[in-house]
C-alpha cells in the first residue's frame, strides 16, 4: 500500500508541473510500470 501512496503523491505533484515537463516524468516513469 505504501507504494501506492507513493504514486499517488507523485501524481499529485505532477500536476503542478509545466505540461512538457510531465511529459518527460511520464516517459521516464513508464519502463518501471
Amino acid at each position: 500500500m505504501a507504494a501506492l501512496n507513493a504514486n499517488l503523491s507523485a501524481l499529485d505533484a505532477d500536476l503542478q508541473r509545466p505540461p512538457r515537463e510531465k511529459a518527460d516524468l511520464g516517459r521516464e516513469a513508464r519502463p518501471r510500470s
